[in-house]
């Protein structure tokens, strides 16, 4: 299962770890649509190389499915949901599911050709 999530501010990086040590391949947007494996990465120790901070206890993120409908050039790929204490991205709420109709109209034209409408207020 997945879910689908939108950064907060312009630029959010995508990285390939979860961790901001990861190598940056892609930056997102607001608006978005960045879809995740459900089973978030959730930090249980502080990530420190040089004195500099990467990761706080408590980060969160989540593995990258897709950006826009397509995948990721290089994976993994990783957002943050939550980093530094940060929340980073939102969840985005569920599309309306369609409706399935089988009902139409069928329309003969003079020549005597068939097309078929499903009218938009069954």
């Amino acid at each position: 299962m997945t879910e689908r999530v939108t950064p907060i501010e312009q630029k959010t990086r995508i990285r390939g770890d979860h961790n901001t040590a990861g190598a940056i391949i892609t930056y997102v947007n607001p608006g978005d649509k960045i879809e995740i494996e459900t089973e978030a990465f959730r930090a249980t120790a502080e990530l420190k190389m040089d004195g500099k901070v990467y990761q706080q206890i408590g980060d969160v993120w989540g593995e990258v499915v897709t950006i826009n409908g397509l995948a990721p050039i290089v994976q993994p790929a990783w957002i943050a949901l939550t980093n530094m204490g940060q929340v980073i991205c939102q969840e985005l709420p569920d599309e309306p599911e369609l409706p399935v109709t089988s009902e139409y109209i069928i329309y003969h034209d003079k020549m005597g050709n068939e097309r078929k409408f499903i009218p938009e207020n069954l």
